[in-house]
């Protein structure tokens, strides 16, 4: 099994892929991106080296299922575009794991609102909570930034949803 976690930072999804893998069993694994900035235990967050972060942590991906085929992965990203997951839906394919995704309930609230709110309080309310996002975010990214996560928000229903005890 290959879980996506998606959502826009600050939104739950690290805490929820802790809990969905010890649900899963001893043999989940969790691998973020957010590691490769992780130096003696500090989170030194770089955006001018997303490309090499994303590429260095699809090659730990692959690395673990060569290793271990029947090992369940949780890809702990944002993943809010479909062509995020792409490289890691390949591996599925290649090693024959079944897709699901995640959508912390903090950005299906600010999701929902903004894109089909059709009232003025349903976009108040998605800017509210995207702010509670930005402000829970180790990443330290201007706001506008994190809220254009929200406007470029893909939904596919094309992999399957998991959801949490």
């Amino acid at each position: 099994m290959l879980t996506f976690m998606r959502g826009c930072p600050g939104s739950g999804k690290s805490t929820a892929a802790a809990r969905l893998a010890a649900e899963l069993s001893e043999n989940c694994a969790i691998y973020s991106t957010d590691d490769f900035w992780l130096v003696d235990g500090e989170y030194k967050f770089d955006p001018t080296m997303l490309d090499e972060a994303h590429g260095w942590n699809q090659k730990r991906v692959r690395a673990a299922l060569l290793e271990n085929p029947a090992r369940d992965i949780i890809i702990d990203n944002c993943n809010t575009k479909l062509a995020e997951m792409q490289p890691y839906l390949a591996f599925a394919e290649e090693f024959g794991k079944a897709c699901y995704q995640y959508i912390p309930p903090d950005m299906n609230l600010v999701f929902m609102n903004w894109h089909w709110g059709t009232s003025r309080h349903a976009k108040q309310t998605a800017i509210v909570e995207a702010l509670r996002l930005w402000e829970r975010c180790k990443h330290k990214m201007p706001f506008h930034q994190l809220f254009k996560k929200v406007e470029e928000f893909e939904i596919t229903d094309d992999i399957h949803y998991v959801t949490l005890k």
